[in-house]
C-alpha cells in the first residue's frame, strides 16, 4: 500500500484498521518545484531530494529512502501494489507520477497487479471525511490498472514533467 500522505496512514492506526502488507507513505509533492522526465529513476530523485533540502530543509537521505523504499516495493512484490490517492490535482499528479515510474518494475510475469483505491464521490478530495467502514469499502472496490490506464496516467505525468501543456489538455478527456 502506498499512501498519499502520513494523515492516512496515521488515520488507519488510529481506527485500527488492519490492511494486509506493507505500508509505505509517498512523501512528495510535485506540483512544485522542478520534475523531469529522465531514463535514470535516480536523477529525479536527487533533484527533488535537493529540492526539498534547499525549500524545506528535508534531510536529501530521507528523500531519497523514501523514494528508494518505495521502489524496492515494487520490484520484490508478489501480488498486488495499491495505491491511495484522492482526485484533488495534487494527489493526482503524485498518483500519475507513481503510475509513471511503478508500472515498468512490476514484472509481468509475475503478474503483479498495480490498483488505486480513490475516495467515494460524496469526499472526492478527501480520505479523512469518509468512516473507517467507507475506506474499506473503497478498497474492497479498488480498480485494477489495465495497460492502457497506465499508459494514459504516465503520459500525463510525463506531459507535466515536460510543461506540454496541449499534451496534458488532450489527455485529460481520456
Amino acid at each position: 500500500h502506498i499512501f498519499n500522505g502520513d494523515a492516512l496512514k496515521d488515520y488507519f492506526n488510529y481506527h485500527e484498521i488492519e490492511l494486509e502488507g506493507d505500508k509505505y507513505v509517498f512523501r512528495e509533492a510535485l506540483i512544485e518545484g522542478p520534475v523531469q522526465v529522465d531514463e535514470k529513476l535516480s536523477n529525479f530523485i536527487q533533484i527533488r531530494a535537493n529540492y526539498l533540502n534547499n525549500t524545506y530543509q528535508v534531510n536529501v537521505e530521507r528523500v531519497q529512502q523514501m523514494y528508494q523504499q518505495i521502489m524496492n516495493a515494487a520490484i520484490n512484490e508478489k501480488n498486488e501494489i495499491v495505491l491511495w490517492f484522492e482526485y484533488d490535482v495534487f494527489c493526482h499528479l503524485n498518483f500519475c507520477f507513481n503510475v509513471y515510474s511503478l508500472a515498468p518494475l512490476l514484472q509481468p510475469s509475475k503478474k503483479v497487479k498495480l490498483s488505486w483505491v480513490a475516495p467515494t464521490k460524496k469526499h472526492p478530495y478527501s480520505f479523512a471525511l469518509h468512516q473507517p467502514v467507507d475506506l474499506l469499502d473503497q478498497f474492497f472496490h479498488r480498480k485494477v490498472l489495465s495497460s492502457e490506464n497506465k499508459i494514459v496516467f504516465s503520459a500525463l505525468w510525463s506531459a507535466f514533467a515536460k510543461a506540454d501543456f496541449q499534451g496534458l489538455r488532450g489527455l485529460i478527456h481520456k
